[in-house]
Formats: C-alpha cells, structure tokens, sequence
C-alpha cells in the first residue's frame, strides 16, 4: 500500500452530495467522494450496492437527480464523457470489427472525423503500448483478441487519451493473477506521475495494495470512507454486506480413494491449443484446473463438452462407453454440464425473463407434445431461485436487469436444473461481490455432496486452494502438474504454470 502524503492537493474531481433514482428505486444517496492527483481511491460495495453508477456519474455518462459533480473548472453538468476523464467500464466496448489500433486511437480529442492519419496513429498506438507494457496486434480485429486482451485494449485505449483522472470498473476480472499484478502496478505507476486513480473492485487483497483511500458503499448509501489501511479485509467485508461472513470456503468434505470415478477424460488434443490431456473426476470430488489465460484450461473445458472440435481423445460419463464428443447435445444427455466463463455472451439471453433462461437447457422436463407446462415452469423457478438466493422481483423480471452475481447464480441453477454428473465451472465467481461469491461457493459445494463432479476453473489461487480436493495445472495446452494435500500451495501452482521448475511426484495422473 502506498504512503499517504503530508499535505492533500486540491482534487480533481469530486462528487458533492450526489443521489441518483430509477423510478421508485434510490440507487445513489447523498454521495460524497473526492479524487486527489498522485492518489488511487477505491470504491467497493456488493453488487447493486451503486459503485458503477457513482462510477458513470464520475464519467459524465449518467447525470445525477440531486448534488454536483466538481471539477477544478467549477461543477459541471454537461453531457459525455468529461473533458480530462477516461473510462474503463466493465462492459467491453471495443468495435468488434475494427483493428486494434483502429479502437485504441478513435475518436481522439486531436483526431478528425473520429479518427488519425495513419502515422500519427501508430506513433499514439505504440506510445499507448509501452506506457501500459503490452503489445497487442495493432492490425488484428478486436472481435479476434482473447477477453484478456480485450481487457488489455480497453486499457489501451484510456491511457492514450492522457486523461488527469482515470476510472476503472472492475479492470481485473478478465486478467490471470500474471495480469491482475501488472495491472496494479500500471496503476502504481500512472498516480505516481500524478494521475487521480478512481478503482471499482471486488478483490480486497489488490484494494489494500494499490489503493490510498477507500470508500464502502452499501445500499447506495456511503457507509466509510477515509485510509484504505484502517481495517482489515474482514472488516471492510462486514462494512459491505452489514454483517460478518464466518467463512468465505466451506470446509472440505473428505473423498474416499473408493469414491466411483464418474468422469475420464484420455489423450485429448484438439490441433490447435488442446494437447494430449487427461483427467479423472470421482463422485463428490471437486477438481480444480490453475493455469495463466491462454493455458488451455477453458479450451479443454470445451473440448469435453462438445463445443469444440476433438481431433482425438475420449471421455467416459458415468461408466458409459469411451468415446469423444460429438456434439454439445450428446454430452448434455450423457450428463454433463458447463458453464462458461462468458455468462453474458454464452450463457444467457439477457433481454428474456429469469425464468425462461432458467429452463433453457431443459425445455425438455416442462415441455408435452412441443407445448410449454407454464405450472411446471413457475413451480421450477420458484424452487430453484429460492436455493440458489437469487434477489429478484419476480422470476418474470428481466435477467439483464440483475447484478452480476444474481445473473451468475441464475446460470448456475440453469445447469444444476439438469441434475448433472460431472458439472464443469469456468471462472464462476468472476465479477461478483463477496457475498454472491460465498453463495456461489456454497453451490458448487453442495452438487459435489450430492455425489456430483466437479471441475473448477479459475485465475484466483484462493478460491482453487479454498474449494479443490485436487488441482491440476495447465501450461501450454498441457497438464504439467498434479498438487494433492500438504503440495497444494501457491507457490507451486504458480512455479508450474510459469513453468519454473516442478518437484518430482508433483507431475502426472492418479
């Protein structure tokens, strides 16, 4: 964590008693914020709790119903992004289908008609590159990019605008831990060279490293603000939710060496990032996969569920004959269930209801003679959104309209609706608060004592220590390390996946 300085510059830009209503629902109040230059200012809440709507009244995007926005101008109420300020919002919002450095350089305040002369372009573009110490493809499309380097060019394209104050919302949730860390320390850099830093995040742990000041919103309501080092990350979480969580993991249930092995996979390659992979789930067995992005972890993920081509390799479900998948709808019938890291472009339809992306993968068990049962369906919705604590008005409403951790625990129920064998789970707490993340725990959890597999990809260490019995690590395509026990520590995941220098009896399969 930084050190505060001695004296406080003026700010540059603040929120002076800021309120903001949809309908009949308050969902700013009375809120008070101040970013300072040289200075990185964090803002955590659960999800609903208001961070990206005082975030997008910062930016200009929104304009509140009460207080001012100040600026060392005076207050301002125009419309757009404000002069000095840039943005990245958790949504991506690249132009799918134009270049890299196309996205990076439009609309610059220099440039005409939306756009740079081709040589003044690339010398902002590589400029860009190195403040932020990427090198992204300038003539790939960005529709081509791995949302990791999606995330990378919506950084990209904030800095090269050279702005006095930059907002991020949640800008490490696409990223590895490899990432996550450079990230931070980007943003070390710029506050050091005097930039005002306003950071919206779920994760504590890079809060209290990179951040000077820290303001808890809860119920749209500021409940602290002040030193982001004056409480521990127990009580900045209580300061959240209103309450004390006991425990984000659940305590491990024990897996018997006699527990029945109900999902293999063997040799399976796919010819272009899969090679030769191998693995074996027990009944009740929660696995986890570690490995930087682009490892091969999610790629394999698909490969076993049939959404992408196996050019060899088989995979047994539940004792039933090897063979390799063939299509999404064979395995989903076989018994197996994924869901994908990309809730919003793979998971869900978010302009229909709750309740009919509740039954999507299962229209068969609420549909006779090609005719929807909507009794069925109700008393489905209303059963599953009550165990998962899904926080909605109605299962009519609108899942566009949910926080993200809602909509996750929707995608979740979705799946388990299936009553699955093997329930695979790619980055599934991504860009949910706490509290949705100790419910989401507590799901997965709960499918493996219910004598369910369980394969848990994910970029946080702490969530792979906290839930796997096991844990495979990717590198290149390939499992290039097993950890049980005692070796299953950060260090050795890490050290694997960098492919520093595995210890002998970490490799291979049991």
């Amino acid at each position: 964590m930084k050190l505060s300085t001695a004296t406080s510059p003026p700010d540059s830009l603040r929120l002076a008693g800021v309120s903001k209503r949809y309908g009949s629902t308050t969902v700013l109040r009375d809120a008070n914020l101040g970013l300072q230059p040289g200075r990185v200012h964090a803002v955590i809440g659960e999800n609903g709790a208001g961070k990206s709507t005082l975030l997008m009244i910062a930016a200009g995007l929104i304009q509140p119903d009460e207080g001012e926005v100040q600026t060392p101008g005076g207050s301002t109420h125009q419309r757009g992004l404000r002069p000095g300020v840039a943005l990245v919002s958790q949504e991506l919002s690249s132009v799918p289908g134009m270049t890299v450095l196309e996205n990076v350089t439009l609309g610059l305040p220099e440039s005409r008609l939306g756009s740079l002369r081709r040589g003044s372009a690339r010398r902002v573009f590589e400029t860009a590159c190195s403040t932020v110490g990427v090198n992204l493809p300038a003539d790939r499309r960005a529709r081509d990019l791995s949302l990791a380097d999606q995330q990378w060019l919506e950084v990209l394209r904030a800095v090269a605008r050279r702005p006095r104050v930059l907002l991020l919302d949640e800008p490490t949730a696409a990223l590895d831990a490899d990432g996550s860390a450079r990230l931070l320390a980007l943003l070390r850099s710029l506050s050091d060279q005097g930039m005002a830093i306003l950071l919206v995040s779920h994760f504590l742990g890079e809060v209290r490293e990179v951040a000077d000041d820290v303001t808890v919103l809860r119920d749209g309501s500021v409940v602290r603000s002040g030193p982001a080092g004056s409480e521990t990350e127990d009580e900045l979480v209580q300061l959240m939710v209103g309450r004390s969580l006991s425990t984000l993991y659940p305590e491990k249930a024990e897996v018997p060496e006699s527990a029945p092995v109900i999902f293999e996979a063997n040799g399976i390659h796919d010819g272009l990032v899969v090679h030769d992979v191998s693995l074996r789930v027990r009944r009740g067995e929660i696995v986890g996969l570690a490995g930087l992005v682009g490892s091969g972890r999610s790629e394999f993920a698909q490969c076993a569920f049939g959404a992408r081509r196996v050019r060899s390799g088989q995979v047994t479900l539940g004792g039933a004959s090897a063979r390799a998948p063939r299509s999404v709808r064979s395995t989903m019938r076989a018994g197996l269930a994924l869901i994908p890291e990309d809730r919003k472009g793979q998971g869900l339809v978010l302009g229909r209801s709750i309740q009919e992306n509740l039954i999507l993968a299962s229209l068969g068990r609420v549909s006779s003679f090609g005719f929807v049962r909507r009794r069925r369906v109700t008393d489905l919705a209303s059963r599953w959104l009550g165990a998962t604590d899904v926080r909605a008005r109605s299962a009519l409403s609108r899942i566009g309209d949910l926080s993200g951790g809602n909509q996750q625990k929707v995608l979740i129920a979705k799946w388990l609706l299936r009553e699955p064998l093997l329930l695979i789970a790619d980055e599934p707490t991504r860009g949910v608060d706490v509290a949705a993340k100790v419910a989401i725990h507590r799901l997965l959890v709960q499918a493996a004592a219910e004598g369910r597999g369980v394969v848990l990809i994910s970029s946080e260490l702490d969530e792979l220590l906290g839930l796997a019995h096991r844990i495979l690590v990717f590198r290149q395509g390939t499992v290039v390390a097993e950890l049980t026990g005692s070796a299953m520590t950060p260090g050795r995941v890490m050290s694997a996946a960098f492919g520093a220098g595995t210890r002998a009896g970490d490799e291979g399969m049991s």
